[in-house]
Formats: structure tokens, C-alpha cells, sequence
């Protein structure tokens, strides 16, 4: 099972991986289910998120045992702005390889890889074409 839920508090550190969520979910399930519970944090790897208070998150049951949480994800709200405050992710380490070579029969979306770079420099080039074109006029 998957559900949403609200941070209430940020234990979060290097050391302690975990946040205390409230899930809206369990708040009518009884008297055996906690409905504010302390949840470990699944990371990307070489990315570190820290959780503010009200941010909705992804949570998720190993197991699907429901003592056992795990925030998996966050919600971009809609008052967030990523490109004004990035503070609440770190990114310890990119590494990208350039050199990678996919196989000729590989696809994407059901379309041949190939093909789709094939048509992407055609109109590469057709774009090209016109924009010579119009600076010839």
C-alpha cells in the first residue's frame, strides 16, 4: 500500500533518517493504529531531501507491515518554487557517462530508438533548412 501524508516533524539527519508523518489515512482506524508515525527516509542515491514541516509525502509499508513506513517521495506543492529555494536538497554526488551505447533494437514508447533519432535529425536539419531560408529573404 501507498499513501499520502503530512511531515510533522524532521528528525532528519545524516545520522537519524527519519521523520515523523502524520497519515490522514488511520486517523478513523482504531484504537491500534497509530496515525502519527515515525518513518525511515528511502533516498535517491548521492541525493539527500530534508523534510519541512507540512510537506506531503509518499509513504509506503515494507513488507506492507503498517508498523513499518518508509517516505519514498514528496509532493512539489503548488506554492513551491524549486528555482527560489533548493535548500532542502543536497546533492552529495553526479556522475554521468557520455559513452553509453543502447542496443540498435532498443525502444521507447513502443518506437524503435533509432528511428526516433533518425526523425529528430531530420528535422534537425529541415529546421536548419528553413531558418537559411528566412535569413536569405
Amino acid at each position: 500500500m501507498i499513501t499520502k501524508g503530512e511531515v510533522q516533524i524532521n528528525y532528519n539527519s545524516l545520522e537519524n533518517n527519519k521523520v515523523s508523518v502524520r497519515i490522514p489515512l488511520f486517523e478513523n482506524a482504531g484504537n491500534n493504529v497509530k496515525y502519527i508515525v515515525d518513518c525511515n527516509i528511502c533516498y535517491p542515491i548521492g541525493v539527500i531531501t530534508y523534510f519541512k514541516k507540512g510537506d506531503i509525502v509518499w509513504i509506503a509499508f515494507e513488507n506492507n507491515e503498517l508498523n513499518k513506513p518508509v517516505v519514498i517521495g514528496s509532493l512539489l506543492q503548488g506554492n513551491s518554487d524549486l528555482s527560489k529555494d533548493n535548500s532542502s536538497v543536497i546533492i552529495n554526488s553526479l556522475t554521468t557517462n557520455n559513452s553509453a551505447v543502447l542496443p540498435s533494437n532498443t525502444s521507447v514508447g513502443g518506437f524503435n530508438l533509432m528511428d526516433i533519432i533518425q526523425q529528430c535529425l531530420n528535422n534537425a536539419e529541415e529546421l536548419k533548412n528553413i531558418n537559411e531560408q528566412l535569413n536569405n529573404k
